[in-house]
Formats: structure tokens, C-alpha cells, sequence
């Protein structure tokens, strides 16, 4: 069994940034004339850094399985990771935020007694977390793309 874990905490701001040029909802309609973002002068100071959260951490599991017990060769490896993110903001004047999530990984791997050849079903975001992964702020409005859910697969690898 091999057990890792990771913490980060972290305090940033921005203590001089009195004129940030962002993008804010429009009052009367925007570029288009029917809603969307203009540039506008903002002061920044106290704000967090853009994809700077607070605090993450992360664990993971790795447990082997020797299959001689069993009257096989090779081994069986389980591994569980997991995640987690307090949240950030995606620009300076943090308008449009990440709330905080976890997301879990796990894997399955084979490995040949000689150590030639692995084989590894994998999957990853495990619970299909919903998060965005990126976010744009523009004059028609603003976009984001999601993280990809559940998704996993399977590799060969051979060493020699």
C-alpha cells in the first residue's frame, strides 16, 4: 500500500493594480446593442490572483497485489486519486468565479511478471464533477468550457 497526499495553501493578492482594464456587463446594451461586456478601468487591489485558490489537496492510493499468491504471474495495482479545489477567479477583477470541487481518478493496471508488458483501464473525473476549466470575458458577453466529464480508456505500454 502506498498512500500520498499533497496541501497547498495559498494568500495572494493584488495590492497595487489601481487600473485593471476588464471587461463588465453593459448598462446599455454593450457593442451589439443587445447586452454583452465593455472595457472599463477597474482597481484590482485586495482581489485574488487569477486561478489562485486559497487551497487544494490531493491524495492517492496505490494498492498491489502480488498474483503469485493467487498462482498467476504478475502483479494487480488499484489506484484511487482525488482532488480538491476551494475555487479561483478566471480574470483580475473576479467577476467570473470557480466555485470549489473534487474530482476523483482511478486506475486498474496489469503488470507482467518480467516487467516487459502493462496493461491499464483507466478513468478519469470518476463522479462526473461539473467545473469550468476556462473562461473568457469579450465584448458579445462572457464564455467558459467545462471540464470533460467521466471519461477513460485503456493502454498497452511495453518496456524493454
Amino acid at each position: 500500500l502506498n498512500i500520498t497526499a499533497g496541501l497547498s495553501i495559498m494568500d495572494s493578492e493584488y495590492e497595487g493594480f489601481t487600473a485593471f482594464p476588464a471587461s463588465v456587463p453593459s448598462a446599455t446594451g454593450g457593442v451589439t446593442g443587445a447586452g454583452g461586456n465593455v472595457s472599463n478601468v477597474v482597481s484590482v487591489v485586495g482581489g485574488d490572483l487569477v486561478r489562485a485558490p486559497k487551497l487544494t489537496a490531493n491524495m492517492s492510493a496505490t494498492y498491489t497485489i502480488p498474483m503469485q499468491d493467487f498462482g498467476l504471474n504478475g502483479s494487480l495495482a488499484m489506484t484511487g486519486m482525488w482532488y480538491y479545489n476551494d475555487g479561483y477567479c478566471f480574470e483580475s477583477a473576479c467577476r467570473v468565479q470557480q466555485d470549489s470541487y473534487n474530482v476523483v481518478n482511478a486506475t486498474l493496471s496489469y503488470t507482467t511478471a518480467d516487467e516487459h508488458w502493462k496493461v491499464t483501464a483507466w478513468t478519469n473525473n470518476l463522479f462526473d464533477e461539473e467545473y469550468t476549466n476556462a473562461a473568457l470575458q469579450i465584448n458579445t458577453g462572457d464564455l467558459s468550457r467545462n471540464a470533460r466529464p467521466i471519461h477513460g480508456g485503456v493502454r498497452v505500454e511495453y518496456s524493454f
